[in-house]
């Protein structure tokens, strides 16, 4: 199954802010990191004299601030950089099958295994092929011909990678839209 489809500087900002606003886990992660390198740091000093709990609230007090404020600045970045219209980065296409996604555009040629890709997942604006907290690749809603073709490509994913589509099973591939580009070789 393949879909071509134009991708701006908006796709990547929108994806950006949809990683920002919805994973909780990956700020988790974020907050996790952070705290865990002032606790070693508390330990040895509490190894010297130093009260660990008065050092452990006022660097966990500080670090919390830091952490919510640094989010609310990215965030409100974000969100402003996408009200912003940008150039087009180019014509990308995309294509499924048993073994994995294969992405083609201007400066790519990338074929990932399906056990390398931990979420298939939606935005309102996107298809998300996520390979990690915050990277992945993206297709459009828009560049589908219907919303359910769109969904029919989300589920066709969602099926490959957990291995119950059959290798056999019929998949139509002339629903993309737009149709692909003639390459001049």
């Amino acid at each position: 199954m393949e879909q071509s489809y134009q991708l701006d500087q908006k796709d990547y900002l929108q994806f950006n802010h949809f990683i920002i606003t919805s994973d909780r886990r990956f700020l988790a992660q974020r907050i996790l990191r952070v705290l865990l390198f002032p606790l070693v740091i508390a330990f040895e000093l509490y190894q010297y004299g130093v009260p660990m709990p008065l050092y452990l609230a006022l660097v966990a007090a500080g670090l919390a601030a830091w952490l919510v404020l640094m989010q609310i600045g990215i965030r409100r970045a974000v969100i402003a950089a996408v009200k912003v219209r940008v150039g087009s980065i180019g014509l990308f296409t995309t294509s499924i099958d048993t073994a994995g996604i294969h992405v083609e555009g201007p400066v790519t040629d990338t074929r990932v295994r399906w056990s390398k890709i931990i979420s298939i997942t939606e935005s309102p604006q996107h298809l998300l092929f996520l390979l990690g907290p915050a990277f992945g690749f993206m297709i459009p809603k828009a560049s589908f011909r219907d919303p359910e073709h769109a969904r029919q490509f989300l589920e066709t994913a969602r099926a490959y990678q957990a291995g119950t589509l059959p290798l056999d099973a019929p998949v139509s591939t002339s629903g993309a839209w737009p149709p692909p580009p003639q390459r001049l070789r």
